[in-house]
């Protein structure tokens, strides 16, 4: 029996704009995992080329093409299977693809850095970076890694809500970064190095409000930076965002002494600002089943 598991992912904890070593700018993404929302799936390999998938309706069809995707990948001596995958009702779909591969390639005894799971994952439909483990700057366009960290991400919990006030959108092109752009995105690369090296939790939110504030220079949105301006209050740790969407997210270590009353406090400031629907995870927190 072989079993995969891949994140839902709660925007991003940090995004900007990051040179390549030739000095191309490109788009750079650090996603804040949100374990709840992902998807689990468990592939177990018989004789034959029947292939039986047993998902929630919306997700049967991307985990049948993944798992296709993955047998011809990775060169299984068989093309039949039971697949089951697990996913929470409100989920998004995208997660199915990558838990689907890393299943399947678990059934036939492939580590996660393997070259035929790496050419089977890059083929399925997920989107940039959802497929990479460990903590990494990785383009939000292609998903190609920009520059990998020595740590993972500390637990983090997050109180997240969406208060729409800014409408969806693709935004900053790379093509449109400015001078500004770049040298905030240099900023930013140093602070989440520092974050990796001690694996401070503390760090990383820092540069999750600092990505939060300079995404508000090309879309502004003066609730961030009066949440963002109040995060002691509530002794949050920082505030992160999602680049195309209106998602906000207050962090806080979950770990915190007195953390029931920072969340009290925190969910009194939304509510002062008319937001009264949010939800709380853990980064690291796996679904259970």
């Amino acid at each position: 029996m072989g079993r995969g598991f891949a994140p839902g992912y709660h925007g991003e904890l940090v995004s900007g704009v990051f040179a390549t070593p030739g000095g191309t700018p490109r788009i750079g993404v650090l996603r804040l995992p949100w374990p709840e929302q992902g998807a689990a799936a468990e592939f177990a390999p018989h004789p034959g080329a029947q292939l039986y998938v047993r998902a929630a309706s919306a997700a049967a069809a991307p985990a049948r093409q993944a798992a296709e995707t993955a047998l011809g990948g990775i060169r299984a001596p068989w093309s039949g299977g039971r697949l089951t995958v697990h996913t929470e009702a409100e989920a998004p779909v995208w997660p199915v693809a990558p838990a689907v591969v890393r299943a399947v390639a678990d059934a036939w005894g492939l580590c996660p850095g393997a070259a035929e799971l790496a050419t089977a994952v890059s083929e399925v439909d997920a989107p940039p970076g959802a497929a990479r483990g460990g903590t990494g700057l990785v383009d939000a366009v292609d998903g190609s890694l920009i520059e990998a960290f020595e740590a993972d991400l500390p637990p983090l919990l997050v109180l997240g809500f969406d208060p729409g006030d800014v409408p969806s959108g693709p935004g900053l092109d790379p093509d449109d970064a400015s001078l500004a752009d770049l040298a905030a995105g240099r900023r930013l690369r140093g602070l989440l190095r520092r974050a990796a090296v001690g694996r401070d939790a503390a760090l990383f939110a820092a540069a999750a409000t600092e990505s939060t504030l300079l995404l508000g220079t090309h879309r502004p949105r003066p609730l961030a930076g009066h949440l963002a301006a109040a995060l002691a209050s509530c002794g949050a740790l920082g505030l992160q965002s999602d680049r195309g969407t209106s998602l906000l997210g207050l962090l806080f270590p979950p770990d915190a002494p007195g953390l029931a009353d920072r969340l009290a406090r925190a969910r009194t400031l939304l509510a002062g600002l008319g937001i009264h629907q949010v939800w709380q995870f853990t980064t690291t927190a796996r679904r259970a089943g």
